[in-house]
Parts: structure tokens; sequence; C-alpha cells
């Protein structure tokens, strides 16, 4: 099914090069990568949808379920992180400098 996708946007492509001239030389390259490039997040977003379901089903190896659970580590020291840094009392106290730095500019522009 992907390769039909694949061979009619190329004769697509060859059909806007013959339309357009010159500037379908860009657009068929462009075309192909972002064919390419979809087909292969939606492959990497596949296999990590069947990791997962391994995983639930209880399928997995114990490599692999070293790797899932290091990954899912990860991602969760990643998004504490984040979360960390958007309510931290230092953030909060150069945000607050910032607010009077800019009322003041604010009031001098004003005179």
């Amino acid at each position: 099914m992907a390769l039909l996708g694949i061979v009619i946007a190329i004769g697509i492509s060859f059909i806007s090069v013959y339309i357009a001239g010159p500037i379908g030389g860009v657009v068929v390259p462009a075309i192909m990568f972002g064919l390419v490039f979809s087909t292969y997040l939606r492959t990497k977003e596949i296999q990590e949808d069947l990791k997962m379901i391994k995983a639930h089903f209880g399928l997995v190896n114990e490599a692999e379920k070293a790797e899932i659970q290091m990954q899912q580590q990860l991602r969760n020291l990643y998004e504490n992180e984040i979360d960390n840094k958007k309510y931290s009392p230092e953030m909060e106290r150069v945000n607050r400098e910032i607010e009077l730095e800019l009322e003041k500019y604010h009031e001098d522009r004003k005179d």
C-alpha cells in the first residue's frame, strides 16, 4: 500500500515538473523527502507501539524489558526536570526582577 502511494506521488511529481518547469525540479525532491521522512516516522511509531504491546502481554525478553524501563525512566526524568524548571523559586525571582525592570522602563518612557 505504501509502495503504491510512493509510485503515485512520484508520478504526480514528474507531471508537476513537466507543467511547472524548473520550479518542479525543486518540488520533486521536496515531495520525495517528505514521503521518505513521513514513512520513517510512521515506522518508528509502529515499532514503539509494538514494543509497548509486547511489554503489556509479557512477551519481551529481559534485554527488551530493561530497555523499555530505561526509556520510561528517562522520559519521566525529563518531564520532571521541565516541571521543576517551570516552577522553581529562582525562576520566579528572575521573572519578578524582569517585570519590575520593564515597569520602570515603561514609567520612564511615559515622562
